[in-house]
């Protein structure tokens, strides 16, 4: 649980969630037509052909949507970008324009984060009602409902439609849209681990506990409770690299380094809250 960070480490998750999103996009299904039998006659042959040419040319510009369900997905674009869709997100392209000379274009409801692969001649939209993310090539989260964009590597710009004048966002920069104008998002507003929900894992450097299990709590969708009650959990600093496939196990982990008691919070519990002093 408890890992020693090292330079390039992570290059085999990457590397991983692009397998995983390649097998995830191989079963996605296309209905193909049905070809009429040879005992057709003549006229009612023409007539199936032309269904089945209209039914193709819809089948090939209209959209193309994919959904996460009740947990997060990876997918592998037709242009070789990867998605991560958060629970109950969906996307929506044309393969058309994703495969095509043109600019490369997704529809998003929901949370969703993007790596991008560069093409310097064919940009890539991230759309949203009131909300565009351009980009050349990057990775990048959306958060779609917020009207927020926060960048992980590269360059984004972000505005209320491609035609609307945005913000630069670079590297480890946040924004979000207010009343259709970008605002850069503060440090505590990003947290200490902004896309934490789409890795595998969360890292601390001399993080203050009460902080750390506010994101935990939001990571895991849980309540978080400490015991003693009086510990001082803005005084505790943690390090170091957790994974985050077992909740109980970081809990577990996070309990033994501070020699205290930290568990999910129950529903026979009621609304207990105890985290800072007791507070």
């Amino acid at each position: 649980m408890l890992r020693h960070y090292r330079e390039g480490a992570l290059d085999s998750r990457r590397a991983l969630r692009k397998v995983r999103a390649r097998l995830a996009a191989s079963q996605v299904k296309v209905p193909m037509p049905r070809l009429p039998e040879w005992r057709a006659v003549l006229g009612v042959a023409a007539s199936l052909l032309m269904v089945a040419g209209i039914f193709g040319w819809s089948r090939h510009n209209s959209f193309t949507r994919l959904e996460s369900g009740l947990e997060k997905r990876e997918l592998l674009l037709p242009d070789s970008s990867v998605v991560t869709l958060a629970p109950g997100s969906e996307i929506r392209f044309r393969i058309k324009e994703m495969r095509g000379d043109g600019k490369r274009s997704v529809r998003l409801r929901g949370k969703a984060f993007f790596e991008v692969v560069h093409d310097g001649k064919r940009p890539f939209e991230v759309r949203s009602e009131g909300l565009c993310v351009r980009v050349l090539g990057t990775r990048f989260e959306v958060d779609a409902p917020k009207h927020s964009c926060y960048v992980e590597d590269g360059k984004v710009l972000l505005a209320a439609s491609s035609g609307s004048e945005g913000m630069l966002l670079t590297r480890g920069m946040g924004a979000r849209l207010e009343n259709g104008r970008p605002v850069e998002l503060r440090e505590d507003e990003l947290g200490l681990n902004p896309v934490a929900w789409q890795k595998e894992y969360v890292s601390y450097e001399a993080a203050p506990l009460d902080k750390v299990l506010l994101e935990l709590e939001e990571l895991f969708g849980k309540d978080i409770a400490v015991y003693p009650e009086d510990t001082d959990t803005a005084s505790l600093l943690l390090s170091g690299d957790f994974d985050t496939e077992s909740p109980s196990d970081v809990l577990a982990a996070i309990s033994e380094a501070f020699g205290i008691r930290l568990r999910f919070v129950s529903q026979s519990d009621g609304n207990m809250t105890l985290r800072m002093n007791g507070v």
